[in-house]
């Protein structure tokens, strides 16, 4: 229902070494975006018609606070709000779509294993809490929104941090692990309400994060 993709990763080059020593702590910002519009041609004979329709939206801005307990073993907490908004019909103004709005308590721990004296492998796992509404447009003025809550577990295996500088650290994660959980409840057509609960397990090795760390 929701994931996004995002993201490019600049290496930059300093010239001291660094460690992921006891008591360090960092700030860090995330984030996450995808959008578009997708056009599909259509042709029979000498007849042809192309159609333009937007792709799902989606936005995650979150920070983080990080605290190193021991050498090289970090916990941190992240807060943030993600966006979903699914196309479902085009009207003469604009498309209605389904709107997802979620904020987001997301722990977790990673450790790091040195590769270079500036490059760090950081396996992560955590959790992540949702409370949000999820709001669908029936028409240009008429609109129904349901609150959603949700919860997952997750793991990054293929985790990396770069220490820029002893201030500065680039961290990235490639394809995840997760299993969660979410329920929300819709009314229906006769005046009564259905709850719905979805679980679901995923394998993702097309996405990827990308996390800037500033070091207190």
């Amino acid at each position: 229902m929701k994931r996004m993709t995002f993201i490019v990763v600049a290496m930059l080059i300093s010239l001291a070494s660094f460690a992921q020593a006891k008591g360090e702590k960092y700030v860090a910002g995330t984030f996450r975006g995808d959008f578009g519009t997708q056009k599909t041609t259509y042709q029979y004979d000498s007849y042809s018609n192309t159609s333009s329709e937007p792709t799902n939206t989606s936005l995650v801005v979150g920070l983080e606070y990080g605290h190193f307990v021991v050498n090289n073993l970090r916990l941190s907490v992240g807060v943030g709000v993600s966006y979903l908004g699914v196309p479902i019909e085009e009207t003469n103004v604009r498309w209605l779509r389904n709107k997802t709005i979620s904020y987001v308590v997301n722990p977790n721990v990673s450790y790091y294993v040195p590769l270079t004296d500036k490059l760090y492998y950081a396996p992560e796992i955590g959790a992540s809490f949702e409370s949000g509404s999820i709001k669908d447009e029936l028409t240009l003025h008429n609109s129904y929104t349901t609150p959603a809550t949700g919860w997952s577990i997750y793991a990054h295996f293929f985790a990396l941090e770069y220490r820029v500088s002893p201030k500065v650290a680039l961290g990235m994660a490639i394809g995840s692990f997760s299993y969660g959980s979410a329920s929300f409840t819709m009314d229906d057509s006769w005046g009564g309400s259905i709850h719905y609960k979805v679980n679901q397990a995923k394998f993702n090795f097309n996405n990827s994060n990308i996390v800037f760390r500033y070091y207190l």
